[in-house]
């Protein structure tokens, strides 16, 4: 994984130690890196819906979703062995409320991707790039994770949060809108829109 350093200060790695002792503790932390390498950066569930820890990647990275299956896996320092996912892990919404005209721009000259300067890596995305990216590859939801929800998670009609806190958990689901009103998505529970049992998620990636 990235700098492991940065997840053990932010307290993962201090509570292996804390539950298991400093040898087992830092064996335990070591062996959680390892299985991220392993996992994969994306799923699509039924076909329709997209759901990935940062956010979309941009499309001179990821013309269409099946070329996540090109992440190399295992993938140990993703910062060097692949920017696709890097992209998916870092990236993050942007209201399209008032926005700085340089960022305007930004978005304008690279379809709907700007630079993420709140985190200082990756980059941001706003409607015009959600849309595409459900457009080109038939998908209808994206749902995510990344910033924390006081409520658990929080519904958006292709339209991020504003200010969006970082870390904890939760999860945003964002629409398409349609004529008519925004779509519905459907509950992520034990059953499809049919009553029948959800399909296994298609894994994309390592």
């Amino acid at each position: 994984m990235y700098k492991p350093h940065i997840y053990r200060d932010c307290t993962l790695g201090g509570e292996c130690i804390n539950k298991f002792g400093e040898v087992l503790g830092n064996r335990v932390w070591e062996a959680v890196n390892e299985v991220f390498d392993h996992m994969p950066f994306a799923a699509v569930i039924d076909r329709k819906v997209f759901c990935c820890h940062g956010g979309i990647p941009p499309p001179w990275l990821c013309p269409l979703v099946n070329v996540i299956n090109s992440i190399p896996c295992p993938l140990n320092t993703p910062d060097e062995q692949s920017a696709l996912a890097w992209e998916l892990m870092w990236n993050d919404p942007i209201s399209d409320g008032k926005i700085p005209e340089p960022l305007r721009m930004e978005l304008i000259a690279n379809e709907g991707f700007a630079t993420n300067t709140r985190r200082g890596t990756a980059h941001v995305w706003n409607t015009e790039a959600l849309e595409h990216f459900l457009m080109v590859n038939n998908l209808s939801h994206v749902i995510r994770a990344h910033e924390m929800q006081q409520t658990g998670f929080q519904g958006g009609v292709a339209n991020p949060t504003p200010n969006p806190q970082p870390g904890g958990p939760g999860l945003h689901i964002y629409v398409p809108w349609r004529q008519g009103g925004p779509a519905i998505p459907q509950a992520l529970g034990s059953s499809g829109t049919s009553g029948s049992p959800l399909p296994i998620p298609t894994t994309v990636g390592p």
